[in-house]
């Protein structure tokens, strides 16, 4: 009996992906046969289902047969898995001489989901930069960057988490936690001047995490912004990073220039020694950031994504500290708050592309041929 369930198997998926080969019979002159296939296979019983038409002409001593098998579209969801055939024979009038034509198309097989998969995430396409550069990003270096601002005001920077949800410092709305009072600018270069491809968005409610310090902020959007090369979350899944990490800040300073055009600063992980004993914190090299720096990402790249490793706070354990002669900044990092943002966030947080695999078509059909064939032993 195992042999022969191994024999099936074998047997089946050879026979789907090599192709479906059908043979007929024709030996009997002057007959018209169409037979029409159509079987529906569900997640409980298969059902197969067939229609057979025949019609009879004049008897003659030759014929010609056409056969064409069409090609056989093979969806898979996540409910329901379809198959459908449709074959044809048909004889031609009456000759003295006999032909016989084949065609067999390809099978095309789509895989789709009952629900959309989140986005992928970290993806900088218009991202070049390998440290040691000028200060000031260009256009799209960071598509997740985001400016908070109050009456068409840069306040704090922000980061696209999600396709609805930006994370920030929550020392920012100190002054005005209300939602009605912020916009998210996605997209955006330059503070003062034109920006093609940015948009703006109002904000539907503000969410802060309670740790007794350092607390973040998350902003869910009112709708969803276009993704674009210049609009892409950031992944948040914060892998565990070495020493000499290099790493990135971004914001909007006084030093972007007369349109304040977004800079950015290159650092790398470094040991926090005595500035800090707690295993939330991470440490960087110093970097020359403001204010208006504040609530923007600190983020590394890892393989071919990129992560938020903490968000740009300036409170006073935030600022430089003295490590023996090495000063560092301190930070408290994004994974302290994965509790607080697998809450808020849910299911709409992005996976990393690195972490994206495709399944195979021939390996989801498998496993549904293998589990019909073990209903069919049982049953």
């Amino acid at each position: 009996m195992a042999l022969w369930r191994t024999l099936s198997v074998v047997l089946i998926i050879t026979l789907l992906t090599q192709g479906i080969h059908g043979s007929f019979n024709a030996s009997t002159p002057g007959i018209i046969t169409t037979t029409t296939f159509t079987t529906t296979k569900m997640t409980t019983t298969p059902t197969v289902n067939a229609t057979t038409s025949t019609t009879t002409s004049s008897p003659t001593t030759a014929h010609s047969t056409t056969t064409t098998l069409t090609s056989i579209p093979t969806t898979i969801s996540s409910s329901t898995a379809s198959l459908n055939a449709t074959t044809s024979t048909t004889t031609s009038s009456p000759t003295t001489a006999h032909s016989t034509t084949t065609t067999l198309t390809s099978i095309p097989t789509t895989i789709s989901s009952s629900t959309a998969s989140p986005p992928a995430c970290g993806i900088a396409s218009l991202n070049y930069y390998r440290g040691g550069e000028k200060s000031l990003a260009s256009e799209g270096a960071w598509p997740w960057m985001a400016s908070l601002q109050r009456n068409g005001t840069h306040v704090c920077g922000g980061t696209l988490v999600s396709e609805k949800h930006v994370l920030s410092s929550a020392d920012c709305f100190s002054s005005s936690p209300n939602a009605s009072d912020w916009t998210v600018v996605l997209g955006s270069h330059k503070q003062n001047g034109s920006n093609p491809n940015s948009v703006s968005i109002s904000v539907r409610n503000i969410t802060l995490s309670k740790e007794s310090e350092n607390n973040i902020a998350v902003l869910e959007l009112s709708q969803k912004p276009p993704l674009s090369d210049y609009i892409q979350p950031i992944c948040i899944e914060t892998p565990n990073l070495n020493i000499s990490t290099q790493c990135w800040a971004s914001g909007w300073g006084s030093g972007g220039g007369v349109e304040q055009a977004l800079q950015h600063f290159n650092t790398s992980i470094m040991d926090c020694g005595s500035a800090s004993s707690s295993n939330s914190s991470i440490c960087t090299g110093i970097m020359p950031l403001e204010q208006s720096h504040k609530g923007g990402p600190l983020m590394c790249k890892i393989g071919q994504s990129w992560f938020h490793v903490a968000a740009l706070s300036l409170l006073s354990n935030n600022t430089v500290t003295t490590r023996a002669s090495t000063d560092v900044h301190v930070f408290t990092k994004t994974s302290h708050f994965a509790s607080f943002l697998k809450t808020i966030l849910n299911s709409n947080a992005p996976v990393s592309s690195s972490l994206v695999t495709a399944v195979p078509s021939s390996l989801v059909t498998s496993v549904l041929l293998l589990v019909l064939l073990s209903f069919h032993h049982y049953t």
